[in-house]
């Protein structure tokens, strides 16, 4: 009886696209996940850690996309330094932010793409930014044991005493287990303090 109800609503065809997406997001190798009717510009990216999957959802005609996720967020993300020098040139602001606080240069340390981050610095991007939870480029990067964007932000200038909303530092996220507790992270922030 409840089949012939989903079936009678028409939300059937729905949850069979909802299942399809959920299935195609963890599969290895699919970078993307397309959420709305029109396909304009996205709005809201997430990256998910459990399947290293980026989701987009695009703005639908006229939707406003004010804190949302910007060409330049999606190029960073990819590692497309052309196309975040375009977007940078066409005017979007190089520290917007998305809703979770997000910049650019955090998408692109977040992903590991050193080319990008490096554009985003030698275009101005601030490299103490924090996102709504405090955390910076560098936190991130610490947080993730990831040397080579520690060491490319720590070369380019960045505040390693910049603290979060939880009062810790990228050392103190550096002392987690894990990839945190990458000992050569903690080397380099440490020699900078």
């Amino acid at each position: 009886m409840n089949n012939r109800r989903v079936r009678s609503t028409g939300l059937l065809p729905i949850l069979a696209l909802g299942m399809l997406l959920a299935v195609i997001s963890c599969l290895p190798g699919q970078n993307f996940v397309l959420i709305g009717k029109e396909l304009n510009r996205p709005v809201a990216l997430r990256h998910s850690r459990r399947s290293n999957n980026l989701s987009v959802r695009y703005a639908a005609e006229g939707e406003e996309a004010a804190g949302q996720t910007t060409d330049l967020m999606l190029a960073a993300h990819t590692g497309d330094v052309a196309k975040v020098r375009e977007a940078a040139a066409s005017g979007i602001a190089i520290d917007a932010q998305d809703p979770y606080g997000w910049t650019a240069l955090r998408y692109a340390v977040r992903a590991n793409n050193a080319e990008a981050a490096s554009a985003l610095i030698e275009l101005g991007a601030s490299m103490n930014l924090a996102s709504e939870s405090g955390r910076t480029p560098l936190m991130s990067a610490a947080g993730n044991g990831l040397t080579d964007m520690v060491e490319l932000l720590i070369k380019a200038g960045v505040d390693v005493t910049v603290k979060n909303k939880a009062g810790q530092t990228a050392y103190d996220i550096s002392l987690r287990g894990g990839a945190a507790g990458c000992e050569k992270v903690r080397e380099m922030i440490k020699a900078k303090m």
